[in-house]
């Protein structure tokens, strides 16, 4: 925000400082890779999502960092011509879950989809079907 104050003595008047906002983005994404281990080739990987809310930190007299000149709706006098900066403090919300393929999306002649395993020649950590939130990327072995 670019604001000059003052008033024709010189002196410069309290204002009070407006609410700013920042729009709401997407986190970076957590891909689950599924590997079918020389099974079915239509598997897509699954995608788990995630938003940044932006709160409102108050003003300051740089972008990042510097000294607080209060938040929205404080009155503040200004000593001489400055430019305050809003900052933001940012928190990324709960990821998305996702479902993991079903047998019939899964599928190997001859063999029966048991689960899924971070260890390609693992025992199943989860079951067909399942819903889970990713807590990273990750790759999946059908087991």
């Amino acid at each position: 925000m670019y604001q000059q104050w003052g008033s024709k003595t010189g002196a410069f008047s309290a204002v009070t400082l407006p609410a700013a906002t920042k729009a709401n983005s997407s986190a970076p994404s957590r891909v689950v890779t599924i590997d079918a281990n020389k099974g079915s080739t239509t598997i897509n990987s699954r995608t788990s999502n995630a938003t940044i809310t932006y709160t409102q930190s108050g003003w300051w007299t740089a972008a990042s960092g510097g000294t607080n000149r209060g938040n929205a709706g404080a009155t503040y006098t200004p000593s001489a011509n400055e430019k305050i900066y809003a900052q933001f403090n940012s928190t990324i919300g709960p990821y998305s879950e996702i479902v993991l393929p079903t047998e019939s999306e899964c599928t190997r002649p001859n063999h029966n989809l048991l689960g899924f395993s971070t260890k390609k020649f693992g025992k199943p950590m989860y079951e067909p079907g399942e819903h889970i939130v990713p807590e990273a990327s990750m790759l999946l072995y059908a087991i």
